[in-house]
Order: C-alpha cells, then sequence, then structure tokens
C-alpha cells in the first residue's frame, strides 16, 4: 500500500524529444495549483548543476571554452556531413579529433564512455542534437552560480573583491587553494551556495587547486 505520508525520492530521466509539455503544465496545475499559460518554445529549461557527474561538468567546462555555443559543438562532432545524431564511435574519435586532453589517462575512454551515457538517457545508443544541447541547462545554473557567487563576494568585500576574498580564502598563504580548503574556507568567510561546480569551472588544469590566476576568470 501506499504510505498517507512522508518524503518520496526519486530521480527522473527525460529526453527533450520525449517530453510532454502538456502533461507537465496540467499535473502543475494539479498539484502545485499554477496555472501556466505559456507556449512552450518560450520556456528555458534548467537544470542543478550538482545533479550531473563532475566528467559532465569538466566536458561542459572544456566544450565552452573551444566552442562559442553548443551547437557549434554538436556540429564539430558531427561533421559537415552529419546525420544529426551521434554514436559512441563517433562521439569518441569528435574527442580524439578535437584534441581534448581533459580526460586523459589509462580510464580515459570508459569515462568518455560515461559522458556519452549521460547525454543518451534514453539508452538507445545514439545521442541527439536536442539531448547534446541538454548541457546549457547545466551551463545556465553554473553561470547563474557565478553571478550569486560574485554578488555575494562584492556586499561581503566591497570594491575589487577577488583580492580581498582570495586572501581570505587562501589561509595558509600557499598561493594556491585546494578543493577541501575551497570548502572549508567559503563556510568560515559566510558563504553557503553550491560551491562545487565554480570550483570545477575555476581550476582550469584540473590540477585539483586553484591559483590566483585561475580564481581571476570570475571577473567575466
Amino acid at each position: 500500500r501506499m504510505p498517507k505520508e512522508g518524503t518520496f525520492h526519486f530521480t527522473y530521466k527525460c529526453s527533450p524529444q520525449d517530453r510532454k509539455f502538456a502533461l507537465r503544465k496540467s499535473l502543475l496545475h494539479q498539484y502545485g495549483k499554477w496555472k501556466v499559460d505559456v507556449n512552450e518554445d518560450l520556456v528555458t529549461w534548467w537544470a542543478a548543476a550538482n545533479e550531473a557527474p563532475e566528467d559532465v561538468l569538466e566536458f561542459l567546462f572544456w566544450m565552452r571554452a573551444k566552442f562559442k555555443d553548443t551547437h557549434k559543438a554538436f556540429e564539430a562532432f558531427d561533421g559537415p556531413d552529419g546525420n544529426g545524431v551521434l554514436g559512441l564511435r563517433e562521439f569518441e574519435e569528435g574527442m580524439r579529433q578535437l584534441k581534448c586532453k581533459k580526460f586523459k589517462g589509462k580510464d580515459e575512454k570508459q569515462r568518455w564512455t560515461a559522458i556519452f551515457r549521460f547525454l543518451d538517457p534514453s539508452g538507445e545508443g545514439q545521442v541527439s542534437k536536442d539531448e547534446f544541447l541538454t548541457l546549457d541547462t547545466f551551463w545556465a545554473e553554473v553561470e547563474f552560480s557565478i553571478f550569486e557567487f560574485m554578488d555575494w563576494a562584492s556586499r561581503t568585500f566591497g570594491k575589487d573583491p577577488l583580492k580581498k576574498l582570495w586572501r581570505a580564502l587562501d589561509e595558509d598563504g600557499g598561493g594556491s587553494i585546494q578543493r577541501d580548503e575551497w570548502e572549508t574556507s567559503l563556510d568560515k568567510v559566510g558563504y553557503f551556495g553550491p560551491s562545487g561546480p565554480i570550483f570545477s569551472f575555476i581550476d582550469d588544469d584540473d590540477g585539483g587547486e586553484i591559483s590566483w590566476n585561475e580564481f581571476q576568470m570570475l571577473k567575466g
């Protein structure tokens, strides 16, 4: 029997082409009492960055540094005569041709495969352009997290907050901040927003620590 009270946890995965927007609107109205009078093409879809595996975020950061937008990135993988979908082998070949070194190591191919599987929630063995573009939903969250972080820094440290914030975070004066130090130091200075994706974005060389030069990427 279904319990009448408590907390229900679940994970929901859906490809963009499988969304039932009319059903979502009706459920939102029925259970949330929100009347949504808007067409689907006006909706901006959003995803929490901390729900994505770290390698997916690393792939996203590499991709956005290399390409103007996600559409251009997909076209680079699909090729000039592409068919609009990517198979695993095509994705792997694209990573080689585009010289992605972010996952270099003995498990590089497995990590590429895990990224591909994440982008293929239907398990069909191919990634459509719409599925590839779901990366933008995570990018939107990362950008907003950085905006909130910098807004908090300005309110907390005043004008030119980066230098003051860096000194507060780099407590030992070593010139670099490791991930565990990053989380602990942010707690001490009173920032409790999402910080993991921000660290991954700043850690440009994937060394597991950030330098002052990398930290200045937050200037935008």
